[in-house]
């Protein structure tokens, strides 16, 4: 055949969606602490998330493990960074807690709450030496250091 060269152009245009597998995401409620009560105790939690699942936002909550002997409110539990407040003295567990919606992952922090202890000399006293005194010491358990001086 001697007839005119027929060229064809063929294009294959093929499109594959690729979907990436969500990663938990990696939670750190920070340092554990020690205060006093009356103080606030300066929580620094930190998460990182992959993004996935496409448009879902990573939502972090604080929350109090446990029965303490009093309730712990949060400045703000769904920050990051907040800080929480005690009214009783105790060894709590706080919980910081990230979900994408497909994953949730937890990390906990101690927070050990020092009451002041309550010391009782009971009435005066003469004391010849070297015959002891006593003195009645009620604490929290929590007692970090003791020392007694004399005025």
């Amino acid at each position: 055949m001697n007839g005119p060269a027929v060229v064809l152009n063929i294009r294959f245009n093929r499109s594959v969606a690729v979907e990436s597998t969500n990663q938990r995401p990696v939670v750190s409620a920070g340092a554990d602490q020690k205060i006093d009560v009356g103080q606030s105790a300066v929580l620094q939690g930190s998460e990182t998330d992959d993004g996935q699942p496409s448009g879902a936002d990573l939502t972090k909550t604080w929350s109090q493990v446990g029965d303490g002997p009093g309730a712990v409110p949060f400045s703000d539990p769904h920050s990051s960074n907040t800080a929480a407040t005690f009214s009783q003295g105790a060894i709590y567990v706080l919980r910081l807690t990230a979900d994408d919606t497909l994953a949730s992952v937890s990390a906990d922090v101690a927070v050990r709450v020092n009451t002041a202890p309550v010391v009782a000399a009971g009435s005066k006293q003469t004391v010849r030496l070297p015959d002891v005194v006593a003195l009645n010491v009620h604490d929290d358990g929590l007692l970090q250091a003791a020392a007694l001086s004399q005025i």
